[in-house]
């Protein structure tokens, strides 16, 4: 029965870990809009970079948090790496600006329990005279 038990919990353990990683989801390109839910990992296409975020609920706010690099293209290469943080209202966005021009818009919705994330064109402004 000792046995049995020990298997057992070995075998829960092991379901529990294989469950946990596949808690990451792939995005690809935000482009039409992308929903997180609480605490689930994403990552994502950020220009020609990668990025890995996630958020909570927090005090009736969307606690975000991304984490942007470059692709690494081999062994021993070193790249910048940006973490962002933001505590975001329900209803309201926040906007990250990545480095090639593209915007990223993390919308936090208003019961608070899903953030949509996509990407911003940006259009060409000016003064007319």
């Amino acid at each position: 029965m000792e046995k049995f038990t020990t298997l057992l919990k070995a075998t829960l353990l092991a379901a529990t870990i294989s469950g946990s990683a596949t808690g990451i989801a792939h995005a690809g390109n935000p482009t039409s809009g992308t929903v997180m839910k609480p605490l689930q990992g994403i990552t994502f296409a950020a220009g020609p970079k990668r990025a890995v975020g996630y958020f909570y609920s927090k005090d009736n706010r969307c606690k975000l948090v991304v984490t942007v690099a470059d692709t690494p293209n081999g062994a021993g290469d070193t790249f910048d790496v940006l973490r962002h943080e933001a505590s975001v209202g329900p209803g309201d966005f926040d906007q990250l600006n990545l480095n090639n021009g593209e915007t990223l818009e993390f919308n936090c919705a208003n019961d608070v329990r899903t953030m949509a994330i996509r990407s911003v064109e940006h259009i060409a402004t000016g003064t007319v005279k």
